[in-house]
C-alpha cells in the first residue's frame, strides 16, 4: 500500500514540472522507465552503449503519456553508429562531437520510433551516406547535421521517407548542390536551416508545396538569384532570411507580396544594384508589414548608396510588356518598310544585281586564256534559233540591245548571216559551229517549227561531241508541257532558261540576265574572228 502511494505521488510530482528540455513534446526525463518500476522489460529496450547516458523521458500525446529512451553519446569519439546497444525503443538519439564519417542503410534501421536525431560536429561525408540511410524513421521530426565538413550534396533520397519531418538542420558545413525535390514528400516541415554553407542555386521546387512551411534561413550562402514563384503553395512563412548571399535584386515574380504572414525578412549584405530590376522590391519595402532585419546596413553595391536612400521613383523605368510592345511594333514598322522598299525598287535591285554579275563574268574571261577548242575559230557569241513568225521580236530586240554599245555582242541570224545559195542544212551546221552559243527562242511557233527542232538537234550533237554548254533559252511565250517535243523538254529540266517579260524594269533585269547566260564561257571571246 506504501509502495502504490509512493509511485501515485511521483506521478504528481512529474505531472506538475514545467521545465522543458528544448525537444518537442518532451518535458522531463528519468534514469527508468515509470511505468515499469516493478515490471519486466524487453532485453532490447534496456542495453546501453558504453559510456552513454540512457534515460526514459516523458512524451506527450495527447491526454497520454509515453515513456521512451533518450540516448546521449555525444564527445565518445565513436567511428560510426553503435547500433546494437541503442535501445530499439529510443526516441531521441543525440551523436554530436563524434567522428562518424560514414552511415549505411543499417546504421538506423531498428529505430522506427526515433522523433530527433543529432549528428552535429562529426565529419559526416555525403558520399559515403547510404541514400537509404532514414528510410526507416518515418516518425522522425528533427534532423540536426550542424557542422559536418563533408556534407558536399545534399541527396533527395535521403529525406523520400521523413513523412513527418518538422525541423531540419544542416548549417555551417560545406553543401554546395541540393538536389531538385528535396522536401516534396517532407509536407509537414516547418522550418528549414541552412545557412553557412556554399549553395550557389535554390532548386527550383524546394519550398513549394510546404503548407505548414514557416521559417527558412539560407544565409551567408553564395546565392545569386531567387526563382520566380519561390513559394508555391507555401503561404504560411513567417520568417525569411537571406542575407550574406550574392543577390543583385529580388524581382516580384519570387512572390513575397503572397507571403500574407511574413513577420520577418533579412536582406542585408547583398550586392544589390539599385536599378530598374530592384524599383519593385524598394517600393515594397515600403508597402509590406513584415520587419526587416537590419535594413539600415543593406546597400547598393555598385552605387555605393544604402537600399533606403535608393529613390525608385528617380528611374524612369518601363515594364517589360512595354519594352516588348515597343520592340514588337518596331520590328515590323521596319519590316514593312524594308518590304515596300524592295517592292518598290525589286526591278532595279534584280538589274544592279544582274549588273554585278555580269562585271565578275566579265572579268573572269579577261583572266581566262583562249581555250582551243578542235581547232575552230569561232565568229559569232552566239547563233539565235527561232521561228519565222516571230522576226519582229528578234529583229526589233533582240539586235538592236545585245549588239548595241551596252552588250556589244555579235549574233548569227538566218536572214543576215545565212550564205546565199548554200544549202540550209549546210548553213545551219556552221552558224552552231562558228558560234560560242545558241539562244533558243521558245514560242508557240518554235516548238510547231521542225527546222527549228533540226537545229536544237545540231547543237546537242555539237555539245556532246566537244563536252560544250551551248544552250541558252529564253521562254517568250508559256508553252503547254505536252506541247513541247522531248529535246526541247530535256533541255528545260537541265538549263535554267530565262523569261521575258512586258514590265519596262524587268526587261532590264532580262538583258543584264541573257548577256551574262551568253558570256558564261566555253569559247573566251579573244577568239572571235573580227
Amino acid at each position: 500500500m506504501f509502495g502504490i502511494f509512493t509511485v501515485g505521488l511521483f506521478f504528481l510530482k512529474v505531472i506538475a514540472t514545467t521545465s522543458m528540455q528544448g525537444e518537442i513534446g518532451i518535458d522531463y526525463c528519468f534514469p527508468y522507465n515509470p511505468y515499469q518500476i516493478n515490471g519486466t522489460r524487453a532485453p532490447n529496450t534496456t542495453v546501453c552503449p558504453d559510456s552513454c547516458s540512457c534515460r526514459y523521458c516523458r512524451k506527450s500525446y495527447g491526454h497520454s503519456l509515453l515513456f521512451r529512451h533518450r540516448v546521449d553519446c555525444d564527445k565518445k569519439s565513436n567511428n560510426h553508429i553503435p547500433t546494437a546497444s541503442i535501445p530499439v525503443d529510443v526516441m531521441v538519439l543525440s551523436m554530436i562531437q563524434n567522428h562518424i564519417a560514414k552511415m549505411s542503410n543499417k546504421s538506423l534501421a531498428p529505430f522506427t520510433q526515433l522523433e530527433q536525431l543529432f549528428l552535429d560536429y562529426n565529419i559526416l561525408q555525403s558520399p559515403i551516406i547510404d541514400d537509404h540511410v532514414f528510410d526507416a524513421q518515418v516518425n522522425l521530426k528533427i534532423l540536426h547535421m550542424d557542422y559536418n565538413r563533408g556534407l558536399v550534396n545534399i541527396p533527395k533520397a535521403w529525406f523520400s521517407n521523413l513523412v513527418s519531418l518538422e525541423y531540419i538542420y544542416i548549417r555551417h558545413s560545406v553543401v554546395k548542390t541540393l538536389e531538385k525535390g528535396l522536401f516534396e514528400n517532407c509536407t509537414q516541415l516547418k522550418s528549414v536551416y541552412l545557412s553557412g554553407n556554399q549553395i550557389t542555386k535554390l532548386p527550383v521546387d524546394l519550398f513549394h508545396n510546404l503548407p505548414s512551411l514557416t521559417n527558412i534561413d539560407v544565409k551567408s550562402n553564395d546565392i545569386g538569384q531567387l526563382h520566380s514563384e519561390l513559394f508555391l503553395d507555401s503561404p504560411n512563412i513567417m520568417r525569411f532570411f537571406v542575407q550574406n548571399n550574392t543577390l543583385t535584386t529580388i524581382s516580384e515574380n519570387v512572390g513575397l507580396q503572397n507571403l500574407i504572414n511574413l513577420t520577418m525578412l533579412g536582406v542585408v549584405f547583398n550586392p544589390f544594384v539599385c536599378d530598374c530590376d530592384l524599383v519593385w522590391f524598394r517600393n515594397w519595402i515600403n508597402q509590406t508589414n513584415a520587419t526587416l532585419v537590419e535594413l539600415e546596413h543593406a546597400k547598393c553595391k555598385k552605387q555605393n548608396i544604402g537600399l533606403v536612400s535608393f529613390d525608385a521613383n528617380s528611374l524612369r523605368c518601363y515594364s517589360i510588356t512595354i519594352i516588348v510592345v515597343i520592340c514588337t511594333c518596331s520590328s515590323v514598322t521596319f519590316l514593312v518598310v524594308v518590304s515596300i522598299l524592295l517592292y518598290t525598287f525589286r526591278w532595279d535591285i534584280r538589274y544592279w544585281n544582274q549588273r554585278r554579275l555580269l562585271r565578275i563574268q566579265y572579268k573572269r574571261l579577261e583572266d581566262e586564256g583562249p581555250p582551243p577548242i578542235d581547232g575552230v575559230q569561232i565568229r559569232y557569241d552566239a547563233f539565235i534559233s527561232y521561228n519565222s513568225k516571230d522576226v519582229d521580236w528578234v529583229l526589233k530586240s533582240v539586235l538592236p540591245t545585245l549588239e548595241g554599245p551596252e552588250f556589244n555582242f555579235r549574233l548569227c541570224v538566218d536572214f543576215r548571216d545565212f550564205v546565199v545559195g548554200e544549202a540550209i542544212a549546210d548553213n545551219i551546221s556552221n552558224a552552231i559551229k562558228y558560234s560560242r552559243k545558241m539562244l533558243i527562242v521558245v514560242t508557240k511557233n518554235f516548238v510547231k517549227s521542225e527546222w527549228c527542232y533540226f537545229e536544237m538537234e545540231m547543237a546537242r550533237t555539237r555539245m556532246f561531241e566537244n563536252h560544250e554548254d551551248i544552250f541558252v533559252v529564253v521562254i517568250l511565250e508559256h508553252v503547254a508541257s505536252r506541247k513541247i517535243p522531248t529535246l526541247l523538254q530535256k533541255i528545260l529540266r537541265k538549263k535554267t532558261y530565262i523569261e521575258w517579260t512586258d514590265n519596262p524594269d524587268g526587261q532590264k533585269v532580262f538583258w543584264t540576265r541573257l548577256a551574262a547566260a551568253l558570256n558564261t564561257p566555253n569559247v573566251h571571246r579573244d577568239r572571235l574572228i573580227t
